[in-house]
This record gives C-alpha cells, sequence and structure tokens, in this order.
C-alpha cells in the first residue's frame, strides 16, 4: 500500500505599520475652579497625542486637541466638577489609562470669616472678618463683615431731675442727674443737652466734658421745656460750623453719637397766689361777726398760712380754702407757703374788715318859754321830741316805745315827763337816748 504525504503550505504575509505604545504617567496638576495642568510622559509616541476630556458620566465629547508637549493647560472648565481625561499616540496608539479630577469650588476658606464655605477649596479672597459694625460705637469697624458682639457703646442707664424746680421762677436751683454705662476704658467725651425740635435739628445747651465719672451733674435749665440728652465719643462730633447737634450750617452730619435721651422736663409750678373772698360783714360797731374765705392757687400742697405774724396753720392735704368767721375789725395780713417752701412773701394777702361807727343819739326837746319848760302848762301834752344821731349805717328810723318805729325824727303832742328814743339804723343795729320834758309848776289861787 502507497502512502502519499500531502503538505499543506501557510502563507504569513506581513503586514507592515507603526505601532506605538500608549502615553503613560498621567498627572493632573495644579487644579483650580476653571482649569488645571494635565501631564504625560509622552516618550513612547513619537509625536503629537491626541487628547480627550469630558465630564464624568457623559460621553467623550470634549476638544479632541493635538499638543506637543506636556503639561496642557486645560481652561474654560466648570467649578465643582468632576473630569476624566486620557491621551493617546498620533497613529495607531491605544488610548491611555483615564485619568480623573475635580475642579475646585471658589469662596472663602478661612473659617474664622463671616463668609466662610465650609465647601470651598480654592479661596477667592473674599473672606470678611467679623468685628464691630455699629457706626454708633467707638470700635466701629468699617471693615467688619458681620458684628461680632465687641462694640463699646455705653449708653445713658437713668436720667432725672435730681434737683426740680420747687418755686415758680426759681429755676436757676435746678439741676438734672445722668447716669451712663461707661466703658473701661472709658470712651464718653461729653455729655450734652439740648432740645430736639419737630423737624430734627438738635440746639445743644449744656456741654460737659466727662471722660471717667459715671454721673454727671448739670444745671441751669428753662422751666417748661423739653431736654434731649446725648453722649458723644470724640471732639470730631463738633465742627467749625455746627450750630449743634443734627445739623448745621455746612451740613456737616451728626457722628459719634452713642445714645439719646429725650423728655426730660423741668416743669416749673404755678405761681403761688392767695386771694380773699368776703363771706359775711360786721353789722354793727363792736361786732365780731364777720368771715373772709382764704382760696390758694399754684404752688405745691399741702399749704400753711399765718395771719399777722401769728404762728402758721396748716391745711390738710388736698386743701385750698379756708374760712375765717369771727372777725373783728381790723387788718389782716396773710402769708402762704406751700409744701416745697415756696411763700407769697414778701408780698402780702391782706384784707379789711372796716369799722362800723357807732350810732350816736343828740335829739333835742321843744321849749316854750324863757323858763325853760317844755310844754306850756302843767298838765299841757303840747311838747316835742326831735330825734337825732350819728354814726351807724344808712337812714335811721325811731321809736318812743322801742315797739314801733318811724322814720320822722319829731315826736310831738308830748306832756311832761322822761321818754326813751331807740334808733334803728339800717343794718337794725339799736342805740337808746332818754329826754325828759318838763312843765312848768301848778298855778294856785290867790287868797
Amino acid at each position: 500500500m502507497k502512502k502519499i504525504l500531502l503538505f499543506t503550505c501557510v502563507i504569513f504575509l506581513s503586514l507592515t505599520t507603526e505601532l506605538f505604545a500608549q502615553p503613560i504617567n498621567l498627572t493632573t496638576t495644579n487644579i483650580l475652579a476653571t482649569s488645571a495642568d494635565l501631564n504625560w510622559d509622552a516618550s513612547p509616541c513619537g509625536g503629537n497625542v491626541t487628547l480627550h476630556y469630558k465630564v464624568l458620566g457623559t460621553s467623550w465629547a470634549g476638544t479632541a486637541v493635538n499638543p506637543a508637549l506636556s503639561p496642557f493647560a486645560l481652561t474654560g472648565l466648570n467649578p465643582n466638577t468632576s473630569y476624566q481625561w486620557r491621551v493617546k499616540c498620533s497613529g495607531t496608539s491605544n488610548w491611555s489609562s483615564i485619568e480623573n479630577f475635580s475642579t475646585g469650588l471658589t469662596g472663602c476658606t478661612d473659617a474664622l470669616a463671616c463668609n466662610y464655605n465650609s465647601a470651598a477649596t480654592i479661596d477667592d479672597g473674599s473672606c470678611t472678618m467679623p468685628g464691630c459694625t455699629n457706626t454708633s460705637a467707638a470700635n466701629y469697624d468699617p471693615s467688619a463683615g458681620c458684628d461680632d458682639g465687641s462694640c463699646i457703646i455705653p449708653t445713658i442707664a437713668t436720667a432725672f431731675i435730681s434737683q426740680p424746680i420747687l418755686c415758680n421762677g426759681g429755676f436757676t436751683t435746678d439741676e438734672m442727674q445722668i447716669d451712663v454705662n461707661q466703658t473701661a476704658p472709658a470712651t464718653v467725651y461729653s455729655c450734652v443737652v439740648g432740645q430736639l425740635f419737630s423737624n430734627g435739628y438738635f440746639l445743644s445747651y449744656l456741654t460737659t466734658n466727662q471722660t471717667t465719672t459715671t454721673s454727671l451733674n448739670l444745671q441751669g435749665f428753662n422751666p417748661n421745656v423739653d431736654y434731649c440728652i446725648r453722649i458723644v465719643d470724640s471732639a470730631a462730633y463738633y465742627s467749625g460750623n455746627d450750630i449743634g447737634f443734627g445739623g448745621s450750617a455746612s451740613g456737616t452730619s451728626t457722628v459719634g453719637v452713642y445714645d439719646e435721651f429725650c423728655s426730660i422736663n423741668f416743669s416749673e409750678p404755678a405761681q403761688l397766689v392767695a386771694t380773699t373772698s368776703v363771706v359775711a360783714s360786721n353789722q354793727c360797731a363792736g361786732d365780731c361777726i364777720a368771715a373772709e374765705d382764704l382760696i390758694i392757687s399754684g404752688g405745691t400742697g399741702p399749704f400753711s398760712f399765718s395771719v399777722n405774724g401769728a404762728a402758721s396753720i396748716n391745711l390738710a392735704a388736698g386743701d385750698s380754702t379756708y374760712s375765717f368767721t369771727g372777725l373783728c375789725a381790723g387788718q389782716y395780713d396773710i402769708v402762704v407757703t406751700d409744701a416745697n417752701g415756696c411763700s407769697t412773701s414778701p408780698s402780702t394777702t391782706t384784707f379789711i374788715i372796716a369799722p362800723i361807727a357807732s350810732i350816736s343819739p343828740t335829739g333835742s326837746v321843744s321849749v316854750f318859754n324863757l323858763n325853760g319848760y317844755h310844754v306850756s302848762c302843767n298838765g299841757a301834752n303840747d311838747g316835742s321830741i326831735t330825734a337825732s344821731a350819728s354814726g351807724g349805717t344808712g337812714i335811721f328810723t325811731y321809736s318812743i316805745d322801742g315797739i314801733n318805729f318811724q322814720s320822722n325824727a319829731l315826736f310831738s303832742g308830748l306832756s311832761a315827763g322822761t321818754y326813751t328814743i331807740t334808733y334803728k339804723d339800717a343794718n337794725g343795729c339799736i342805740a337808746t337816748e332818754q329826754l325828759t320834758l318838763n312843765e312848768p309848776p301848778n298855778l294856785s289861787g290867790i287868797a
């Protein structure tokens, strides 16, 4: 049996192409918010490389570039974004391994800053630090981004009238006390008291320079004016053209004011005045039945008064009148004193109870002959009495029996005897006098 050997020839064809190894040692440096430097070792390549980049999770859609050298500055990136990139040699090499990096987030990275952003990885220089943001404070920091509670602001703790105006017209002795919550070290430069007008203009009246004390005492205020107190921190508060706080000829604005306290009013009591009013008058000479009312207004109760320098009489709280009774004729000088010691003296309130003249009868009897007899004959009834008097009040009426009164002063048809004539004036005051009518003796027969 013949064996036949068959040979199969395999012919290998060699296709000659230039195949490069991919770039190696990919790194990303100088990563910022919108750029990064891409680095690789391109020594396996013979020339240029092709670079792709993309946002993580998306397709390779980044711009292809042909940089000749590494590193390559990749710009126009989005902040706080994750990227991937790769390179390959120009020609037929495979892509390199994929390099990942994330761009940074710009912001303030200082944890002590007001606007610290814990997510920021790149400081953008925007940090603002805490400080005093109150423009009225002594340590105001215009660069502070937020207030840290360090402001030094003395305030007016209390303001009160320590010495009020006690008497009308007595405002030269008034006094105000101002207590300031002073800081340490002291920052209050001065305390100014003035009047605040409705248009916002502040007219300063009194200024005291106090840099260490916390209790200020000022004097010399006008009554019935609403005062404002302001404390300031520096002499720079004033300018040469300043008229007062809050406004000036030059328009200089108010600066350095720490605190303001308004509505301090030195009220002045009304003028203490005493007047009197007649209640009842004496009617007859020697009477002591007159009455007069004392009326007090103004001042500050309770009141007291004295009459003709005698011991004072105190009125009850709330009383402003007093009734004098049982007054005899005379002059009464009254001085009133109020609870603050204010007095109507040296002036006095005077009322006078005028005296009434006594009734002085001056009646007369008729005379018939040279012998002085008052009736013509013994037993006759042709005598008369004419009543007359001075003093008293008003027009008199007359009575010969003490009961029946008449306006006619002549009593006629009288026989000899003693008569009591009664005089009554307009007030009913009475006076009497006795008048005697004499008669001639009885004629006897001639023997």
